[in-house]
């Protein structure tokens, strides 16, 4: 038993909630709302995310079973989401998609609903249940390295899903059964940003000065406001790829020529503002 009777009888006496269960939630709701606030007021660029047990309540949706953490945590992830106290909600998807009880593609869909502010839904992964060994078969408890691709994929389709975090990172460092490899060669072999807050913290940033420099580019704010981050866009031929460059960054040397070159700032809020463009090929 948690030692909060003392705690709770005060609590009680001051017309506090009677019910343990209820004012447990309650303190915790009340941390977060304040944790949420005191944040964006010091900063309001800094992220503010919680990664909870991925199961909010059995049926939740019809057919899902598992803890309660709604009683047995006391809990209440879906409050803290429809309130908008976090820039990120990371619900913790531990299983397979074929998980008759606990269906990654079911509890994705779920909590995309109840994500009635629109904020970052960026499920975790169990990326560490991938099999280090390729001589052990595939099972429920050790998965082969397409298990976590095909939930990236099913995350990228998810309307209000915009990426994932892996647990843990040795998976990807280690590189079971190929996953960092298999990743790097599909849904992740381009660069991305970190999606935007919301609401937004200010303006966009407005498009850069771009000129030519011995065999590269030269890029500077049209603002007096800091940049945050470049996003370099270059295509050869039908091809476009992409770089990301920190903000303090002043020059970009293509390894190659190029037929067309974009730059865009992005502003500490991960908002990309318009892009100049310095060059396109002869027709």
């Amino acid at each position: 038993p948690f030692p909060d009777d003392d705690s709770h009888a005060r609590a009680v006496a001051a017309g506090g909630l009677p019910d343990r269960a209820a004012w447990r939630r309650d303190n915790v709701d009340r941390l977060v709302e304040r944790l949420w606030r005191e944040v964006k007021e010091a900063k309001p660029h800094v992220l503010v995310g919680i990664s909870p047990f991925g199961i909010w309540r059995p049926d939740h949706p019809p057919g899902i079973k598992g803890l309660d953490q709604y009683l047995a945590l006391n809990a209440d992830p879906r409050k803290w989401l429809r309130e908008g106290w976090l820039d990120y909600l990371a619900p913790q998807l531990y299983w397979r998609i074929d998980s008759t009880g606990q269906g990654y593609e079911k509890l994705l869909g779920w909590w995309a609903e109840e994500n009635v502010q629109n904020r970052g839904l960026w499920p975790g992964n169990y990326t560490s249940r991938v099999r280090r060994d390729v001589s052990i078969a595939p099972s429920t408890s050790v998965w082969e390295a397409e298990e976590i691709l095909r939930q990236v994929a099913i995350t990228q389709a998810q309307p209000g899903a915009e990426g994932n975090i892996h647990f843990s990172m040795k998976a990807l460092a280690e590189d079971f059964d190929g996953v960092a490899t298999k990743l790097a060669a599909g849904p992740y072999a381009e660069p991305a940003l970190v999606p935007v807050i919301r609401p937004p913290q200010g303006p966009l940033p407005p498009a850069p000065r771009v000129t030519d420099a011995d065999g590269g580019i030269r890029f500077e704010p049209s603002a007096e406001e800091a940049v945050w981050l470049w996003v370099v866009r270059i295509r050869r031929g039908e091809q476009w790829l992409t770089a990301i460059l920190p903000g303090q960054t002043r020059r970009y040397e293509p390894d190659q020529p190029v037929d067309e070159l974009t730059v865009a700032a992005v502003a500490r809020d991960g908002r990309m503002g318009p892009a100049t463009r310095l060059r396109t090929a002869a027709p």
